[in-house]
């Protein structure tokens, strides 16, 4: 399966997601289907077919309740399928099940940011996660996020800054 997942992921990544699915379709198969089943959901997600999604990421989690890109695609499935107060209890149980998961973390502040407007949250989220992190800086995905925040503060009319300005 690990050949047919990897197969899946080039077709994807050169643009031919059909091809890809079917390879993952026939990766989820097998015995090791996990990645396979991730990657479908992700796929699904990039579609906006957050419930279809959704089911890949629950298989994925039956076979691993452990798997951190499985519990975060689930949240941001359930966030995108408008189910808020279950996609905020679920990445929220992502953030401290898997503190160090750059994914979950983003994710999570997006949700505050954008759906429940808690710029202040959503900042010591950022926070919490950049004191384990020495590459927050540098990360050009943590980039976005912080100039993000930074703009829906500047917006709010709040002076308050203690993520750094990049």
């Amino acid at each position: 399966s690990e050949v047919e997942n990897n197969l899946g992921v080039l077709f994807t990544l050169m643009g031919k997601e059909k091809q890809g699915i079917e390879y993952f379709k026939m990766a989820a198969e097998k015995d090791s289907a996990l990645e396979a089943l991730n990657n479908l959901g992700f796929v699904a997600l990039k579609y906006r077919n957050g419930f279809q999604a959704k089911q890949f990421f629950q298989r994925a989690i039956a076979l691993n309740k452990n798997d951190a890109m499985a519990s975060v695609g689930l949240g941001v499935a359930k966030l995108q399928n408008r189910e808020f107060d279950a996609a905020k209890e679920s990445l929220a149980l992502s953030v401290t099940t898997f503190a160090s998961d750059p994914f979950a973390t983003l994710s999570y502040a997006y949700l505050l940011l954008d759906v429940d407007k808690e710029q202040a949250q959503a900042r010591k989220v950022i926070e919490d996660y950049s004191k384990n992190q020495n590459n927050i800086e540098t990360d050009p995905t943590f980039r976005q996020v912080i100039q993000d925040v930074n703009r829906v503060q500047e917006g709010s009319g709040s002076s308050e800054s203690n993520l750094p300005s990049l």
